[in-house]
């Protein structure tokens, strides 16, 4: 016992009671949270990865034009072409490409892809870009028709040469 100012207290007996294993306590991840959060984050990227090639694989399947739609390709003709630019509402330079198209062959033209080639003074190709014509879920072109066409390019650069590109067939599908 013990005194305090006169008056005697009785201590308390310091009690501990001890727990059973595994009773209120905290039971630790058998991994630490980092190494999971790294699992995770690889396996997030191995299926993006996955999903992209995928995707690239399957857009590039274009094999270029049969020999039947290269020998067709002489009944077309491209004719008034016109090289044009314009401001958008950004304040960006927008350049155009204006001509004719005609068909002078027996076949209608269903789907028309060229890939157009721009250069610089020391003739470099400075710019390459795919563009259609005809697009598939349009009228096709008809056999003796002729079509104006109009091809938008936005990131032509500065050292362009300002010529009409040079043009090689894509793909060509005909009815």
């Amino acid at each position: 016992m013990r005194t305090l100012n006169g008056c005697e207290m009785a201590e308390e007996p310091a009690t501990t009671i001890p727990s059973e294993p595994g009773e209120n306590r905290e039971e630790k991840p058998s991994l630490p949270v980092g190494v999971i959060t790294a699992l995770a984050f690889g396996a997030v990227v191995l299926v993006g990865l996955y999903v992209l090639v995928a995707r690239q694989s399957g857009s590039q399947t274009l094999t270029g034009p049969s020999r039947d739609a290269v020998a067709y390709a002489e009944q077309l003709s491209v004719a008034e072409l016109r090289m044009s630019a314009e401001e958008n509402f950004l304040g960006q330079e927008v350049v155009y490409l204006d001509g004719k198209l005609a068909n002078r062959g027996d076949k209608a033209v269903r789907q028309l892809t060229v890939r157009l080639y721009f250069r610089d003074t020391l003739n470099q190709v400075v710019l390459r870009d795919d563009q259609e014509v005809i697009k598939a879920r349009s009228a096709p072109l008809l056999p003796g028709e002729t079509r104006e066409f109009r091809l938008l390019f936005d990131r032509i650069p500065d050292s362009w040469n300002q010529q009409v590109p040079q043009f090689q067939l894509l793909s060509l599908e005909l009815q």
